[in-house]
């Protein structure tokens, strides 16, 4: 596949957080479309899961259809045995994990747990570059999960009582965040994000096509329509706008930045579903937003994979 011509790193970089953000948004969104599937038309997040996996990635494939191709790309060689596993251990698995951590506890820790995910980057790289986390780094994180746990709790500790189970699921969420962001950047900067999330998307939907047969679906437009924003805005979109970034982005700044998460997903209740907002939330959202700000100021020579482009 041919790349594109060669972009100066600031503007990539730029194009990058901005990507994230938006992901990260579509997905704080999305998440308020599966908290009403669930609550209001008893959706099995099952179904949801495999839904929204098959059809995201169906979507890509007539994307790249539509621009003058048979649908995606093959990948060749070891990697197809590559993008299979990032699809299953990463897509697949940070999405069930994260279900099943709000099943057998709440929303408030599962987001929690799953946040710990930049601490194990920040372990990787580590090892990885041979050095320890920045202090800009640390801070960021710092900031965005104190946020993050103000936003969801109203500053108090009762959600965070949960079974062990709970927590279980939790942790593995974070490991799969963290997998999911790491180990597909040598695959995006070889065939392009759309390609890698495509095929992963459909690889790891498949173990859950079953439940599209014995799950009974939702039968009001209105949930449809719900499940359509999941799929495509909160999975096909969020997904590959999050993954293109790893093109000028370290897996760890990319995670971090994707803290913003659960700020879009207050706004959505906010805005939507009329859930109060008051000074400890606007405390935790200021938390995220100074995260985010500190962390998008990294100087551009310091982004990975700032010399070349991904063509998307």
């Amino acid at each position: 596949m041919a790349a594109r011509p060669r972009r100066t790193a600031a503007p990539g970089r730029g194009r990058a957080v901005a990507g994230v953000l938006l992901g990260a948004t579509l997905w704080g969104l999305s998440g308020t479309a599966a908290q009403e599937l669930f609550r209001h038309w008893a959706v099995a997040p099952v179904w949801l899961l495999a839904v929204r996996m098959l059809a995201a990635g169906a979507g890509l494939a007539a994307l790249s259809g539509s621009r003058g191709g048979a649908g995606l790309p093959r990948i060749g060689g070891a990697d197809r045995g590559r993008v299979v596993g990032f699809g299953i251990a990463g897509l697949a698995a940070v999405q069930y994990t994260y279900l099943a951590a709000i099943r057998d506890g709440n929303a408030v820790v599962a987001t929690l747990l799953q946040d710990l995910g930049p601490v194990l980057l920040m372990g990787w790289t580590a090892l990885r570059e041979r050095r320890g986390p920045t202090g800009r780094e640390i801070a960021a994180w710092l900031l965005a999960l104190g946020g993050t746990a103000l936003l969801l709790t109203d500053g108090r500790l009762g959600p965070l009582w949960v079974p062990p189970s709970a927590v279980a699921w939790g942790l593995g969420s974070a490991v799969a965040a963290a997998f999911y962001t790491a180990y597909p950047r040598p695959l995006i900067l070889r065939y392009g994000a759309r390609r890698v999330v495509g095929w992963g998307l459909l690889a790891g939907g498949l173990p859950f096509a079953p439940a599209l047969v014995l799950v009974p679906p939702p039968s009001a437009p209105a949930a449809w329509a719900l499940v359509g924003c999941v799929a495509l805005l909160g999975t096909l979109a969020a997904f590959t706008l999050y993954l293109a970034s790893l093109a000028w982005l370290r897996p760890l700044e990319t995670s971090l930045l994707a803290t913003a998460e659960p700020l879009a997903a207050t706004a959505a209740g906010v805005g939507l579903l009329h859930v109060p907002f008051d000074g400890w939330m606007a405390l935790g959202a200021a938390g995220i937003v100074a995260a985010v700000v500190l962390l998008a100021g990294t100087p551009p020579g310091r982004a990975a994979g700032r010399s070349s482009a991904v063509a998307q």
